[in-house]
């Protein structure tokens, strides 16, 4: 699917050709549809041997001052196969073409960065898949992410919101792209270092509210 950019435009942004413009793309409803938080959680409904972990996670989410530990805890200990979640084809595409244009990557979420590995290596895999069976000599490398920024408690216990922005400003002071779907990437694309936003499946109200912030984006439905 060919992405959208400002109404306007005929053309597409000038950072999706720029290999120097780092990029940091989000997790949860941008690279992949689901949220690993909430698949963690029906699994643990499902199967008993997680049920104490559900637990215990429920009872910490009932208070407000625990909410955060409770999402890590599921995280980390409740099983997520990265095979059966949706992964989002069109900006898969435009990481490949990225990275093979010489740009860098990384995967930058407010889930446990446990999770958020294995994602990643199963990615590598999918990719893998494809070079192989395209055949080609000139495929790109498979790895279309350099790094992993996410929490990892009890150094960072919530890596969203300015907490990631903050983050990925330290990876990268020069500027970057930016790639979310929810009203807690806001403060990303505010950050004086993001130079462009890739706007992934957003809520009207997200969508409205990144388009007032003024900066370069596309849009993938």
């Amino acid at each position: 699917m060919a992405p959208r950019s400002d109404e306007m435009a005929s053309e597409e942004p000038s950072f999706l050709e720029d290999p120097t413009i780092p990029w940091a793309i989000d997790m949860d409803g941008t690279l992949i549809r689901e949220d690993v938080t909430e698949v963690a959680r029906d699994i643990s409904f499902a199967s008993p041997r997680h049920w104490l972990t559900c637990i215990v996670a429920h009872i910490l989410y009932f208070s407000r001052w625990f909410r955060v530990t409770a999402y890590r805890i599921l995280e980390r200990f409740v099983p997520v196969d990265p095979s059966k979640l949706t992964y989002h084809q069109s900006l898969l595409r435009y990481i490949r073409l990225h990275r093979c244009n010489g740009g860098i990557a990384i995967l930058a979420t407010a889930s446990h960065i446990h999770v958020a590995r294995n994602v990643v290596k199963h990615v590598e895999r999918m990719m893998t898949t494809k070079i192989e069976s395209t055949d080609a000599k000139n495929q790109s490398s498979p790895f279309l992410f350099d790094d992993v920024i996410g929490s990892h408690p009890p150094q960072v216990w919530d890596a969203s919101g300015h907490v990631k922005a903050k983050l990925i400003h330290k990876r990268f002071p020069d500027g970057f792209v930016y790639a979310g779907n929810s009203s807690e990437d806001i403060s990303v694309w505010n950050h004086s270092s993001c130079r462009a936003m890739i706007l992934v499946n957003c809520p009207p109200e997200v969508l409205k509210q990144a388009k007032r912030i003024n900066k370069p984006y596309i849009i993938l439905d």
